[in-house]
């Protein structure tokens, strides 16, 4: 038999609100849920309140109002009835409407001026995190053939992955399982040399790769005996470093030193030093000087340090400025050449990169987050939208981008997926 318990005394009434978001713990859980089985009053309030969360659940994003919440509180108060009981009810169901549709407008105004809300960013990359962790093979690696992708480039790709993973501030036992696996191949993958993969045209995209997926690992305290793989990884790019201070596709100066290659052996070599590997023989710092020479007065950086190759893409200019960018802070005479490729990227096309050039994206992200400000904020969270607005919501790629654009025919969906996940954490 139901108690005759009115809201207006009941004392278990204020905790409706908290039952239904789970704070209440312990003695009184279990004591507010005994109660309900004889309170008809208190049972009635928490299906009140699952029905207004449902409906409220499925609003569409609402223009903010500040005034919004007072507005519908103020009207609670002038609803008179002769029942206190549902005069209560009102009040606190108004109120927590009042608060959603707060919400609800706040989340609008972020994502139309800030860009995607955090909690949507964050649920799209859980999902991406899932899928990846679900695509690993047992051998800790991805391979790319599964997804569209050429199988010489298995260990940059699997670097890749590690790479996304990494970003997790909780990630899970699953997570952290396929995260151990991963670093696990990748060191297996290791030659006396250092060569961290196979040799061929691209294996320098797989050194500087690997090497800066396991820097990340080493940095976060995932494994301290990495430092022996570091080391020789770091010794392999250092010794296939050309005179000039660039690098090419494979080891010998017939290739030719170009930024698509080069950039990764920059990043890797800078990341080394942040986590306190000294700069053998002066690498980090030739390297840079190669970048600068390739800076053109209108603030573009090529492919090669050759007429040829004209001005250079948004993309090459994204890849260079972000070596150049995160290494600021640490060597000197950078900031007006700085400046230039910081108002070349921000006045380009950079801003509507996203599904068209994924490689872009990533490294304009890095870009505009190694060099803060108004504009480079607005021009982030831009592109992120744009990547947002074209990943895949539904069906087994839930969480993925389609591999589609410049380098997907090569990457398939681990590259369009990790490069998009990495440019969503920047910022």
């Amino acid at each position: 038999m139901m108690d005759d318990c009115s809201k207006t005394t009941c004392e278990h009434a204020e905790n409706v609100g908290a039952h239904l978001q789970g704070e209440l713990l312990g003695s009184e859980s279990a004591a507010f849920t005994e109660h309900l089985v004889g309170c008809a009053d208190c049972l009635e309030s928490v299906r009140d309140f699952d029905r207004l969360i449902e409906q409220l659940s499925a609003v569409p994003g609402l223009p903010a109002n500040p005034q919004l919440t007072d507005q519908i509180v103020a009207a609670s108060r002038t609803a008179s009835s002769g029942n206190s009981t549902i005069l209560f009810r009102w009040s606190l169901l108004s109120r927590v409407a009042a608060l959603f549709l707060a919400i609800a407008a706040g989340s609008w105004f972020l994502s139309h001026h800030l860009g995607a809300p955090v909690s949507a960013r964050d649920n799209v990359l859980a999902s991406t995190v899932d899928w990846l962790v679900d695509a690993q093979d047992e051998n800790g690696s991805w391979a790319p053939v599964k997804w569209d992708g050429r199988d010489e480039f298995e260990v940059a790709l699997t670097s890749m992955s590690l790479m996304t993973l990494l970003q997790s501030t909780d990630p899970s036992d699953l997570q952290e399982a396929a995260i151990s696996r991963a670093i696990r191949y990748l060191s297996g993958q290791q030659a006396d040399s250092g060569l961290i993969g196979p040799r061929g045209i691209g294996m320098m995209y797989n050194q500087g790769i690997a090497t800066t997926a396991l820097l990340g690992a080493y940095e976060r305290g995932r494994d301290p005996e990495l430092k022996g793989t570091l080391d020789r990884a770091l010794t392999y790019i250092r010794s296939t470093q050309g005179a000039d201070g660039g690098w090419g596709y494979a080891r010998g100066p017939q290739t030719g030193a170009n930024t698509a290659v080069s950039v990764w052996q920059v990043h890797a070599l800078y990341q080394a030093k942040q986590a306190g590997i000294p700069d053998e023989g002066d690498s980090l710092r030739r390297g840079l000087f190669w970048l600068q020479s390739l800076v053109s007065d209108r603030g573009f950086v090529g492919y090669q340090n050759d007429p040829q190759y004209g001005r250079g893409s948004d993309s090459l200019t994204a890849m260079g400025a972000f070596c150049l960018f995160e290494a600021s802070d640490s060597f000197g005479g950078l900031e007006e050449m700085n400046a230039r490729l910081s108002e070349t990227l921000i006045a380009g096309t950079a801003s509507r990169a996203g599904a068209e050039d994924f490689y872009g994206s990533y490294f304009l992200s890095l870009a505009m987050q190694s060099r803060p400000g108004p504009e480079s904020e607005k021009l982030l969270r831009s592109m992120q939208r744009n990547l947002l607005e074209t990943r895949v919501t539904e069906g087994v790629h839930e969480g993925t981008w389609d591999p589609v654009g410049r380098w997907s025919q090569v990457g398939g969906r681990l590259y369009s997926t990790c490069m998009a996940a990495l440019s969503l954490h920047a910022g």
